[in-house]
Protein backbone atom coordinates (compact mmCIF):
# COMPACT_ATOMS: atom_id res chain seq x y z
CA UNK A 1 0.00 0.00 0.00
CA UNK A 2 2.75 2.46 0.98
CA UNK A 3 4.64 2.15 -2.34
CA UNK A 4 1.38 2.88 -4.19
CA UNK A 5 0.79 6.02 -2.09
CA UNK A 6 4.36 7.16 -2.66
CA UNK A 7 3.99 6.54 -6.37
CA UNK A 8 0.71 8.47 -6.44
CA UNK A 9 2.20 11.47 -4.60
CA UNK A 10 5.26 11.37 -6.81
CA UNK A 11 3.13 11.42 -9.94
CA UNK A 12 0.99 14.20 -8.47
CA UNK A 13 4.04 16.38 -7.81
CA UNK A 14 5.55 15.55 -11.19
CA UNK A 15 2.30 16.72 -12.79
CA UNK A 16 1.65 19.78 -10.65
CA UNK A 17 5.12 20.58 -9.32
CA UNK A 18 5.57 23.64 -11.53
CA UNK A 19 2.15 24.88 -10.45
CA UNK A 20 3.10 24.50 -6.80
CA UNK A 21 6.25 26.48 -7.43
CA UNK A 22 4.34 29.28 -9.14
CA UNK A 23 1.67 29.38 -6.46
CA UNK A 24 4.24 29.55 -3.67
CA UNK A 25 7.10 31.55 -5.14
CA UNK A 26 5.04 34.01 -7.18
CA UNK A 27 2.04 35.19 -5.13
CA UNK A 28 0.03 38.29 -5.98
CA UNK A 29 1.63 41.47 -4.65
CA UNK A 30 -1.02 44.12 -3.90
CA UNK A 31 -0.80 47.72 -2.68
CA UNK A 32 -2.88 50.76 -1.75
CA UNK A 33 -1.26 54.16 -2.25
CA UNK A 34 -2.58 57.67 -1.55
CA UNK A 35 -0.65 59.76 -4.07
CA UNK A 36 -1.32 63.17 -2.56
CA UNK A 37 -3.22 65.46 -4.99
CA UNK A 38 -2.39 63.36 -8.03
CA UNK A 39 -3.01 65.21 -11.27
CA UNK A 40 -1.44 67.08 -14.17
CA UNK A 41 0.87 69.09 -11.93
CA UNK A 42 2.44 65.95 -10.45
CA UNK A 43 2.68 64.28 -13.87
CA UNK A 44 4.64 67.29 -15.16
CA UNK A 45 7.55 66.49 -12.82
CA UNK A 46 9.79 63.84 -14.48
CA UNK A 47 11.56 62.84 -11.26
CA UNK A 48 8.23 62.28 -9.51
CA UNK A 49 6.83 60.32 -12.45
CA UNK A 50 9.92 58.07 -12.51
CA UNK A 51 9.41 57.17 -8.85
CA UNK A 52 5.69 56.56 -9.37
CA UNK A 53 6.39 54.30 -12.35
CA UNK A 54 8.94 52.32 -10.33
CA UNK A 55 6.50 51.97 -7.44
CA UNK A 56 3.64 50.76 -9.65
CA UNK A 57 5.88 48.15 -11.28
CA UNK A 58 6.52 46.53 -7.88
CA UNK A 59 2.96 45.27 -7.79
CA UNK A 60 0.50 43.02 -9.57
CA UNK A 61 -2.30 45.34 -8.43
CA UNK A 62 -2.13 48.84 -6.96
CA UNK A 63 -5.04 51.07 -5.99
CA UNK A 64 -4.22 54.77 -6.35
CA UNK A 65 -6.20 57.25 -4.27
CA UNK A 66 -6.59 61.03 -4.27
CA UNK A 67 -6.67 61.36 -8.07
CA UNK A 68 -7.71 64.98 -8.59
CA UNK A 69 -7.84 65.79 -12.28
CA UNK A 70 -10.95 67.30 -13.81
CA UNK A 71 -9.67 66.52 -17.32
CA UNK A 72 -8.98 62.86 -16.42
CA UNK A 73 -5.74 62.71 -18.39
CA UNK A 74 -3.12 62.36 -15.62
CA UNK A 75 -4.01 58.80 -14.61
CA UNK A 76 -4.09 57.41 -18.18
CA UNK A 77 -0.75 59.16 -18.77
CA UNK A 78 0.74 57.42 -15.72
CA UNK A 79 -0.52 54.06 -16.98
CA UNK A 80 1.03 54.78 -20.39
CA UNK A 81 4.37 55.57 -18.73
CA UNK A 82 4.19 52.37 -16.68
CA UNK A 83 3.48 50.35 -19.81
CA UNK A 84 6.32 52.04 -21.68
CA UNK A 85 8.64 50.83 -18.91
CA UNK A 86 7.12 47.34 -18.66
CA UNK A 87 6.41 46.40 -22.29
CA UNK A 88 2.68 46.87 -21.92
CA UNK A 89 2.21 44.65 -18.86
CA UNK A 90 -0.54 46.70 -17.19
CA UNK A 91 -4.19 47.63 -17.63
CA UNK A 92 -6.24 50.07 -15.58
CA UNK A 93 -9.65 50.99 -14.21
CA UNK A 94 -10.64 54.51 -13.23
CA UNK A 95 -13.64 55.12 -10.99
CA UNK A 96 -16.06 58.03 -11.21
CA UNK A 97 -15.22 61.43 -9.74
CA UNK A 98 -16.65 61.57 -6.21
CA UNK A 99 -16.82 64.15 -3.42
CA UNK A 100 -19.26 66.63 -1.94
CA UNK A 101 -17.15 69.68 -2.81
CA UNK A 102 -15.61 70.91 -6.04
CA UNK A 103 -12.38 69.10 -5.03
CA UNK A 104 -13.44 65.71 -6.30
CA UNK A 105 -11.32 62.55 -6.38
CA UNK A 106 -11.19 59.20 -8.14
CA UNK A 107 -9.97 55.72 -7.27
CA UNK A 108 -7.65 54.21 -9.87
CA UNK A 109 -6.64 50.57 -10.28
CA UNK A 110 -3.50 49.51 -12.16
CA UNK A 111 -3.06 45.75 -12.57
CA UNK A 112 -1.01 43.20 -14.49
CA UNK A 113 -3.42 41.78 -17.05
CA UNK A 114 -1.30 38.63 -17.35
CA UNK A 115 -2.15 37.82 -13.73
CA UNK A 116 -5.55 39.41 -13.05
CA UNK A 117 -8.70 40.35 -14.87
CA UNK A 118 -11.69 42.37 -13.62
CA UNK A 119 -15.01 40.54 -13.58
CA UNK A 120 -17.29 43.25 -12.22
CA UNK A 121 -16.97 46.87 -11.13
CA UNK A 122 -19.38 49.36 -9.62
CA UNK A 123 -19.63 52.43 -7.44
CA UNK A 124 -21.18 51.72 -4.04
CA UNK A 125 -24.69 53.18 -3.80
CA UNK A 126 -24.29 55.37 -0.71
CA UNK A 127 -27.99 55.90 0.01
CA UNK A 128 -27.33 57.29 3.50
CA UNK A 129 -24.62 59.65 2.20
CA UNK A 130 -22.05 58.44 4.76
CA UNK A 131 -19.00 58.65 2.50
CA UNK A 132 -17.23 61.71 1.22
CA UNK A 133 -15.77 59.46 -1.50
CA UNK A 134 -17.83 56.30 -1.79
CA UNK A 135 -15.84 53.15 -2.68
CA UNK A 136 -15.47 52.01 -6.27
CA UNK A 137 -15.57 48.22 -5.90
CA UNK A 138 -13.90 45.83 -8.35
CA UNK A 139 -14.13 42.05 -8.39
CA UNK A 140 -10.88 40.54 -9.69
CA UNK A 141 -10.21 37.01 -10.86
CA UNK A 142 -6.80 35.44 -11.31
CA UNK A 143 -6.05 34.45 -14.87
CA UNK A 144 -5.88 30.68 -15.48
CA UNK A 145 -2.18 30.19 -14.75
CA UNK A 146 -2.50 27.26 -12.38
CA UNK A 147 -4.44 24.03 -12.97
CA UNK A 148 -7.84 24.20 -11.30
CA UNK A 149 -7.04 27.58 -9.80
CA UNK A 150 -9.46 30.47 -10.31
CA UNK A 151 -8.96 32.63 -7.20
CA UNK A 152 -11.43 35.49 -7.07
CA UNK A 153 -11.92 38.39 -4.65
CA UNK A 154 -13.42 41.86 -4.27
CA UNK A 155 -11.38 45.01 -3.68
CA UNK A 156 -13.04 47.77 -1.66
CA UNK A 157 -10.98 50.99 -1.52
CA UNK A 158 -11.59 53.95 0.74
CA UNK A 159 -10.05 57.37 1.18
CA UNK A 160 -11.90 58.40 4.33
CA UNK A 161 -12.77 61.98 5.17
CA UNK A 162 -10.38 62.84 8.03
CA UNK A 163 -13.03 64.37 10.32
CA UNK A 164 -15.47 61.52 9.73
CA UNK A 165 -13.09 58.56 9.68
CA UNK A 166 -14.83 56.49 12.39
CA UNK A 167 -18.27 56.76 10.75
CA UNK A 168 -16.89 55.90 7.32
CA UNK A 169 -14.96 52.90 8.63
CA UNK A 170 -18.09 51.64 10.34
CA UNK A 171 -20.05 52.05 7.12
CA UNK A 172 -17.55 49.76 5.39
CA UNK A 173 -19.47 46.88 6.99
CA UNK A 174 -22.43 47.92 4.83
CA UNK A 175 -20.21 48.18 1.74
CA UNK A 176 -18.86 44.70 2.43
CA UNK A 177 -22.35 43.24 2.92
CA UNK A 178 -23.47 44.93 -0.29
CA UNK A 179 -20.49 43.46 -2.17
CA UNK A 180 -21.59 39.97 -1.09
CA UNK A 181 -25.03 40.69 -2.51
CA UNK A 182 -23.61 42.15 -5.73
CA UNK A 183 -20.94 39.53 -6.42
CA UNK A 184 -21.82 36.52 -4.28
CA UNK A 185 -18.31 36.63 -2.73
CA UNK A 186 -17.30 36.85 0.92
CA UNK A 187 -13.58 37.08 0.02
CA UNK A 188 -12.59 40.75 0.03
CA UNK A 189 -9.72 43.19 0.48
CA UNK A 190 -10.53 46.56 2.05
CA UNK A 191 -7.77 49.14 1.95
CA UNK A 192 -6.65 52.68 1.55
CA UNK A 193 -6.07 55.87 3.45
CA UNK A 194 -8.65 55.37 6.20
CA UNK A 195 -7.15 58.24 8.23
CA UNK A 196 -7.22 55.63 10.99
CA UNK A 197 -4.88 57.15 13.56
CA UNK A 198 -3.63 60.21 15.44
CA UNK A 199 -6.14 63.07 15.82
CA UNK A 200 -8.72 61.48 13.49
CA UNK A 201 -9.13 58.21 15.41
CA UNK A 202 -8.10 58.59 19.04
CA UNK A 203 -7.05 55.64 21.22
CA UNK A 204 -10.41 55.53 23.00
CA UNK A 205 -12.27 55.79 19.68
CA UNK A 206 -11.31 52.28 18.58
CA UNK A 207 -13.95 50.70 20.77
CA UNK A 208 -16.49 52.32 18.43
CA UNK A 209 -14.90 51.00 15.21
CA UNK A 210 -16.91 47.90 14.26
CA UNK A 211 -14.39 46.49 11.79
CA UNK A 212 -11.73 46.41 14.52
CA UNK A 213 -13.63 44.10 16.87
CA UNK A 214 -15.50 42.01 14.30
CA UNK A 215 -13.78 38.62 13.77
CA UNK A 216 -14.40 38.36 9.99
CA UNK A 217 -12.14 41.40 9.45
CA UNK A 218 -8.37 40.94 9.77
CA UNK A 219 -6.30 44.14 10.09
CA UNK A 220 -2.80 43.82 8.66
CA UNK A 221 -1.18 47.22 9.35
CA UNK A 222 -0.89 47.73 13.13
CA UNK A 223 -1.57 50.98 14.97
CA UNK A 224 2.09 51.48 15.85
CA UNK A 225 3.18 51.64 12.20
CA UNK A 226 3.86 54.96 10.49
CA UNK A 227 2.47 55.19 6.95
CA UNK A 228 3.34 58.88 6.48
CA UNK A 229 6.36 60.46 4.85
CA UNK A 230 6.05 63.57 7.01
CA UNK A 231 7.41 63.97 10.53
CA UNK A 232 4.16 62.65 12.02
CA UNK A 233 3.92 59.05 13.25
CA UNK A 234 0.47 57.90 12.11
CA UNK A 235 -0.91 54.63 10.74
CA UNK A 236 -3.45 56.29 8.44
CA UNK A 237 -3.27 53.68 5.68
CA UNK A 238 -4.58 50.18 6.34
CA UNK A 239 -5.25 46.79 4.75
CA UNK A 240 -8.17 44.63 5.95
CA UNK A 241 -9.05 41.18 4.62
CA UNK A 242 -12.06 38.86 4.94
CA UNK A 243 -12.98 35.32 3.98
CA UNK A 244 -10.46 33.04 2.30
CA UNK A 245 -8.21 35.99 1.46
CA UNK A 246 -7.24 36.19 5.15
CA UNK A 247 -5.98 32.59 5.06
CA UNK A 248 -3.95 33.23 1.92
CA UNK A 249 -2.54 36.66 2.82
CA UNK A 250 0.86 37.30 4.35
CA UNK A 251 3.70 39.77 4.48
CA UNK A 252 1.82 43.03 4.98
CA UNK A 253 4.02 46.06 5.39
CA UNK A 254 4.93 49.55 4.24
CA UNK A 255 7.09 50.37 1.24
CA UNK A 256 9.48 53.13 2.29
CA UNK A 257 10.24 54.39 -1.18
CA UNK A 258 12.42 57.21 0.10
CA UNK A 259 14.89 54.71 1.58
CA UNK A 260 14.52 52.30 -1.34
CA UNK A 261 15.28 54.97 -3.97
CA UNK A 262 17.62 57.17 -1.91
CA UNK A 263 15.31 60.19 -1.87
CA UNK A 264 15.63 63.19 0.41
CA UNK A 265 12.69 64.18 2.58
CA UNK A 266 11.67 66.91 0.13
CA UNK A 267 11.99 64.60 -2.89
CA UNK A 268 9.83 61.99 -1.16
CA UNK A 269 7.22 64.61 -0.24
CA UNK A 270 7.06 65.65 -3.90
CA UNK A 271 5.78 62.13 -4.61
CA UNK A 272 3.33 61.92 -1.70
CA UNK A 273 2.88 62.45 2.00
CA UNK A 274 1.94 58.76 2.35
CA UNK A 275 3.81 55.49 1.81
CA UNK A 276 2.19 52.59 -0.07
CA UNK A 277 0.92 49.77 2.13
CA UNK A 278 1.34 46.32 0.65
CA UNK A 279 0.82 42.59 1.14
CA UNK A 280 0.92 39.25 -0.68
CA UNK A 281 -1.78 36.71 -1.52
CA UNK A 282 -0.91 33.11 -2.19
CA UNK A 283 -2.92 31.09 -4.65
CA UNK A 284 -5.70 29.17 -2.92
CA UNK A 285 -4.60 26.13 -4.95
CA UNK A 286 -1.35 26.32 -3.00
CA UNK A 287 -2.92 24.71 0.08
CA UNK A 288 -4.01 21.62 -1.86
CA UNK A 289 -0.67 21.22 -3.57
CA UNK A 290 1.37 21.86 -0.43
CA UNK A 291 -0.71 19.27 1.41
CA UNK A 292 0.19 16.69 -1.22
CA UNK A 293 3.85 17.66 -0.87
CA UNK A 294 3.78 17.24 2.89
CA UNK A 295 2.00 13.87 2.61
CA UNK A 296 4.84 12.68 0.40
CA UNK A 297 7.38 14.09 2.83
CA UNK A 298 5.70 12.41 5.82
CA UNK A 299 5.57 9.02 4.13
CA UNK A 300 9.16 9.29 2.98
CA UNK A 301 10.39 10.38 6.40
CA UNK A 302 8.53 7.98 8.63
CA UNK A 303 7.71 4.98 6.41
CA UNK A 304 10.74 4.77 4.15
CA UNK A 305 13.32 6.15 6.60
CA UNK A 306 12.51 4.77 10.06
CA UNK A 307 16.12 5.26 11.15
CA UNK A 308 15.22 8.92 11.69
CA UNK A 309 15.13 8.26 15.44
CA UNK A 310 18.60 6.71 15.66
CA UNK A 311 21.36 7.74 18.05
CA UNK A 312 22.46 11.37 17.82
CA UNK A 313 25.76 12.28 16.15
CA UNK A 314 26.02 16.08 16.37
CA UNK A 315 27.01 18.25 13.43
CA UNK A 316 28.72 21.59 14.06
CA UNK A 317 27.58 24.11 11.45
CA UNK A 318 28.63 27.73 10.84
CA UNK A 319 28.07 30.77 8.63
CA UNK A 320 31.04 33.10 8.12
CA UNK A 321 31.34 36.34 6.17
CA UNK A 322 35.03 36.33 5.22
CA UNK A 323 35.25 39.95 4.16
CA UNK A 324 36.31 40.34 0.51
CA UNK A 325 37.57 36.79 0.18
CA UNK A 326 39.68 36.34 -2.92
CA UNK A 327 43.21 35.94 -4.25
CA UNK A 328 44.59 38.79 -2.11
CA UNK A 329 43.45 37.13 1.11
CA UNK A 330 44.66 33.73 -0.09
CA UNK A 331 48.06 35.32 -0.70
CA UNK A 332 48.51 36.03 3.03
CA UNK A 333 49.96 32.94 4.69
CA UNK A 334 48.97 33.86 8.25
CA UNK A 335 45.40 34.62 7.20
CA UNK A 336 45.07 31.34 5.30
CA UNK A 337 46.37 29.43 8.32
CA UNK A 338 43.58 30.90 10.50
CA UNK A 339 40.92 30.32 7.85
CA UNK A 340 41.96 26.67 7.49
CA UNK A 341 41.77 26.13 11.27
CA UNK A 342 38.34 27.79 11.37
CA UNK A 343 36.98 25.57 8.57
CA UNK A 344 38.40 22.42 10.20
CA UNK A 345 36.37 23.24 13.30
CA UNK A 346 33.11 22.51 11.43
CA UNK A 347 31.28 19.73 9.63
CA UNK A 348 29.65 22.34 7.40
CA UNK A 349 30.45 26.01 6.94
CA UNK A 350 28.92 28.66 4.69
CA UNK A 351 31.41 31.21 3.37
CA UNK A 352 30.05 34.57 2.20
CA UNK A 353 31.51 37.54 0.35
CA UNK A 354 33.61 35.48 -2.04
CA UNK A 355 34.82 38.09 -4.53
CA UNK A 356 37.08 36.44 -7.05
CA UNK A 357 36.48 36.83 -10.76
CA UNK A 358 39.04 34.09 -11.51
CA UNK A 359 37.21 31.50 -9.41
CA UNK A 360 40.48 30.13 -7.99
CA UNK A 361 40.57 31.38 -4.38
CA UNK A 362 37.79 29.23 -2.93
CA UNK A 363 39.02 25.92 -4.42
CA UNK A 364 42.52 26.85 -3.19
CA UNK A 365 41.17 27.28 0.34
CA UNK A 366 39.46 23.88 0.21
CA UNK A 367 42.70 22.31 -1.00
CA UNK A 368 44.58 23.84 1.97
CA UNK A 369 41.87 22.54 4.33
CA UNK A 370 42.26 19.00 2.98
CA UNK A 371 46.03 19.17 3.28
CA UNK A 372 45.64 20.05 6.98
CA UNK A 373 42.73 17.70 7.72
CA UNK A 374 43.26 14.65 9.99
CA UNK A 375 43.81 11.28 8.27
CA UNK A 376 40.59 9.90 6.82
CA UNK A 377 38.84 13.28 6.88
CA UNK A 378 38.01 14.85 3.53
CA UNK A 379 36.24 18.12 2.70
CA UNK A 380 34.42 19.03 -0.49
CA UNK A 381 32.78 22.23 -1.71
CA UNK A 382 29.82 23.77 -3.51
CA UNK A 383 29.86 27.31 -4.84
CA UNK A 384 27.03 29.37 -6.28
CA UNK A 385 26.94 31.78 -9.18
CA UNK A 386 28.49 35.23 -9.00
CA UNK A 387 25.73 37.54 -7.78
CA UNK A 388 25.23 41.29 -7.47
CA UNK A 389 23.84 44.24 -9.38
CA UNK A 390 27.20 46.03 -9.56
CA UNK A 391 30.61 44.95 -10.86
CA UNK A 392 31.50 43.89 -7.28
CA UNK A 393 29.90 40.46 -7.45
CA UNK A 394 29.94 37.80 -4.75
CA UNK A 395 29.38 34.07 -4.36
CA UNK A 396 28.09 31.80 -1.63
CA UNK A 397 30.34 28.83 -0.91
CA UNK A 398 29.80 25.71 1.22
CA UNK A 399 32.58 23.51 2.61
CA UNK A 400 31.52 20.20 4.17
CA UNK A 401 32.99 16.99 5.57
CA UNK A 402 32.18 14.22 3.12
CA UNK A 403 32.18 11.52 5.81
CA UNK A 404 29.46 13.39 7.73
CA UNK A 405 27.09 14.84 5.12
CA UNK A 406 26.68 15.66 1.45
CA UNK A 407 24.47 17.69 -0.90
CA UNK A 408 21.48 16.07 -2.61
CA UNK A 409 20.20 19.16 -4.43
CA UNK A 410 21.27 22.75 -5.00
CA UNK A 411 19.80 25.66 -6.91
CA UNK A 412 19.83 29.42 -7.24
CA UNK A 413 16.57 30.95 -5.97
CA UNK A 414 14.65 32.48 -8.87
CA UNK A 415 14.22 36.06 -7.68
CA UNK A 416 11.31 37.04 -9.92
CA UNK A 417 10.68 40.27 -7.98
CA UNK A 418 14.30 41.45 -7.87
CA UNK A 419 14.26 41.56 -4.06
CA UNK A 420 17.78 40.32 -3.44
CA UNK A 421 21.13 41.90 -4.20
CA UNK A 422 22.57 38.38 -3.95
CA UNK A 423 19.80 35.75 -4.33
CA UNK A 424 20.27 32.72 -2.05
CA UNK A 425 22.06 29.62 -3.32
CA UNK A 426 20.00 26.93 -1.59
CA UNK A 427 21.47 23.49 -0.79
CA UNK A 428 19.75 20.41 0.62
CA UNK A 429 22.19 18.41 2.73
CA UNK A 430 21.77 14.85 3.94
CA UNK A 431 23.84 12.98 6.50
CA UNK A 432 26.09 10.31 5.00
CA UNK A 433 26.24 8.46 8.33
CA UNK A 434 23.45 6.28 9.73
CA UNK A 435 23.48 8.07 13.09
CA UNK A 436 21.96 11.41 13.96
CA UNK A 437 18.38 12.51 14.44
CA UNK A 438 18.14 15.20 11.74
CA UNK A 439 18.82 13.30 8.54
CA UNK A 440 18.43 16.11 6.02
CA UNK A 441 17.83 19.85 5.91
CA UNK A 442 17.96 22.84 3.62
CA UNK A 443 20.56 25.56 4.01
CA UNK A 444 19.35 28.97 2.81
CA UNK A 445 22.19 31.53 2.86
CA UNK A 446 21.87 35.30 2.66
CA UNK A 447 24.30 38.19 2.63
CA UNK A 448 21.84 41.09 2.71
CA UNK A 449 22.53 44.46 1.15
CA UNK A 450 23.51 46.82 4.01
CA UNK A 451 20.89 49.51 3.55
CA UNK A 452 17.84 49.69 5.80
CA UNK A 453 15.02 49.12 3.36
CA UNK A 454 17.00 46.60 1.32
CA UNK A 455 17.86 44.54 4.38
CA UNK A 456 14.23 44.63 5.56
CA UNK A 457 12.94 43.65 2.11
CA UNK A 458 15.50 40.87 1.76
CA UNK A 459 14.73 39.40 5.18
CA UNK A 460 11.02 39.53 4.37
CA UNK A 461 11.76 37.95 0.99
CA UNK A 462 13.20 34.94 2.80
CA UNK A 463 9.61 33.83 3.46
CA UNK A 464 9.21 33.18 -0.26
CA UNK A 465 12.61 31.48 -0.48
CA UNK A 466 11.64 29.18 2.37
CA UNK A 467 8.25 28.34 0.82
CA UNK A 468 9.93 27.64 -2.51
CA UNK A 469 12.49 25.35 -0.82
CA UNK A 470 9.71 23.22 0.69
CA UNK A 471 8.28 22.58 -2.75
CA UNK A 472 11.62 21.81 -4.35
CA UNK A 473 13.07 19.59 -1.63
CA UNK A 474 9.99 18.23 0.19
CA UNK A 475 11.26 19.29 3.60
CA UNK A 476 10.34 22.20 5.84
CA UNK A 477 13.44 21.68 8.01
CA UNK A 478 15.74 24.57 7.15
CA UNK A 479 18.66 26.67 8.30
CA UNK A 480 18.57 30.30 7.22
CA UNK A 481 21.88 31.94 8.01
CA UNK A 482 24.38 34.57 7.04
CA UNK A 483 25.27 38.23 7.33
CA UNK A 484 21.76 39.67 7.34
CA UNK A 485 23.06 43.11 8.37
CA UNK A 486 20.40 42.78 11.05
CA UNK A 487 21.43 45.42 13.59
CA UNK A 488 22.84 48.87 14.38
CA UNK A 489 22.48 51.56 11.70
CA UNK A 490 21.00 49.13 9.17
CA UNK A 491 18.13 47.75 11.27
CA UNK A 492 16.92 50.14 13.97
CA UNK A 493 15.00 48.90 17.01
CA UNK A 494 11.65 50.15 15.69
CA UNK A 495 12.32 48.44 12.35
CA UNK A 496 11.87 44.96 13.79
CA UNK A 497 8.08 45.13 13.63
CA UNK A 498 8.43 45.30 9.83
CA UNK A 499 10.42 42.05 9.65
CA UNK A 500 8.02 39.17 9.28
CA UNK A 501 10.51 36.41 10.05
CA UNK A 502 11.06 38.00 13.44
CA UNK A 503 7.36 38.08 14.31
CA UNK A 504 6.38 34.68 12.89
CA UNK A 505 6.75 31.73 15.32
CA UNK A 506 7.63 29.49 12.36
CA UNK A 507 11.10 31.03 12.45
CA UNK A 508 13.34 30.49 15.50
CA UNK A 509 16.23 32.97 15.86
CA UNK A 510 19.31 31.49 17.54
CA UNK A 511 21.53 34.59 17.67
CA UNK A 512 20.13 37.31 19.92
CA UNK A 513 20.17 41.07 19.35
CA UNK A 514 22.71 41.51 22.15
CA UNK A 515 25.36 39.26 20.52
CA UNK A 516 28.25 41.10 18.86
CA UNK A 517 29.18 39.26 15.64
CA UNK A 518 31.86 41.75 14.55
CA UNK A 519 35.61 41.85 15.22
CA UNK A 520 35.61 45.64 15.15
CA UNK A 521 34.92 48.08 18.00
CA UNK A 522 31.24 48.11 17.03
CA UNK A 523 28.68 46.05 18.93
CA UNK A 524 26.37 44.76 16.21
CA UNK A 525 24.53 41.49 15.73
CA UNK A 526 24.72 41.48 11.95
CA UNK A 527 25.07 37.71 11.49
CA UNK A 528 22.13 35.46 12.35
CA UNK A 529 20.96 31.85 12.37
CA UNK A 530 17.25 31.11 11.90
CA UNK A 531 15.74 27.63 12.12
CA UNK A 532 12.45 26.18 10.86
CA UNK A 533 10.56 22.91 11.11
CA UNK A 534 12.01 20.10 13.18
CA UNK A 535 15.37 21.88 13.22
CA UNK A 536 14.00 24.08 16.00
CA UNK A 537 13.95 21.13 18.43
CA UNK A 538 17.02 19.43 16.98
CA UNK A 539 19.55 22.24 17.17
CA UNK A 540 21.15 24.17 20.01
CA UNK A 541 24.06 26.35 21.05
CA UNK A 542 23.79 29.34 18.70
CA UNK A 543 26.80 31.61 19.36
CA UNK A 544 29.78 33.33 17.77
CA UNK A 545 33.23 31.78 17.49
CA UNK A 546 35.63 34.54 18.66
CA UNK A 547 38.61 33.36 16.63
CA UNK A 548 40.75 36.30 17.74
CA UNK A 549 40.80 35.29 21.40
CA UNK A 550 40.85 31.58 20.51
CA UNK A 551 43.98 31.92 18.38
CA UNK A 552 45.54 34.79 20.36
CA UNK A 553 45.24 37.40 17.59
CA UNK A 554 45.40 41.17 17.93
CA UNK A 555 42.49 43.16 16.55
CA UNK A 556 44.51 44.12 13.48
CA UNK A 557 45.40 40.48 12.85
CA UNK A 558 41.75 39.46 13.28
CA UNK A 559 40.57 42.15 10.88
CA UNK A 560 42.93 40.79 8.23
CA UNK A 561 40.89 37.59 8.43
CA UNK A 562 37.49 39.29 8.58
CA UNK A 563 35.47 42.00 10.27
CA UNK A 564 32.91 39.29 11.22
CA UNK A 565 33.03 36.28 13.51
CA UNK A 566 31.57 32.97 12.38
CA UNK A 567 28.18 32.20 13.93
CA UNK A 568 27.71 28.54 14.78
CA UNK A 569 25.30 25.98 16.18
CA UNK A 570 24.97 22.23 16.68
CA UNK A 571 22.50 19.84 15.02
CA UNK A 572 21.74 16.54 16.75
Amino acid sequence: MIPKIILFCGLFLATYGSSVEKATSNPLFISFFNVQVFGKSKMSKPDVVKVLVDIVQRYDLIVIQEIRDIDEIAFPQLVDDVNAASNGAYSSILGTRVGRTSSKEQYGYIYKHERLQPVMQYEYNDRRDVFEREPYVVMFQRTAQYPGDQDIFNVIPLHAKPDDAVNEMNALVDVYDDSITMTGLVDAIIGGDLNADCSYVCSSCWSGVHLDDDPPFRWWIPNEDDTTVSTTDCAYDRIITTGQVTNNAFGAGIFYYDNAYGLSYEEAKDVSDHYPVEFYIYSMMRHILLLASFISLWIFTYAVCPEENSVADPLLVAAFNVRIFGKTKMGKRNVVKILVQIVLRYDLILIQEIRDITGTAFPALVQKVNEAAPPGVQYDMLIGEREGRTSSKEQYGFIYRTDRLGPTMNYRYTDVRGTFERPPFVVNFRRTTTTGVQKSFNFIPLHAKPSRQSAINEMNGLELVYGDSIIRTLTGDSVIAGDLNADCAVICKKCWNQIRLRNNPTYHWLIGDDVDTTTQNTNCSYDRIILTGRMVSRAFGGKVFPFDSHFGLSQDQALEVSDHYPVEFTII
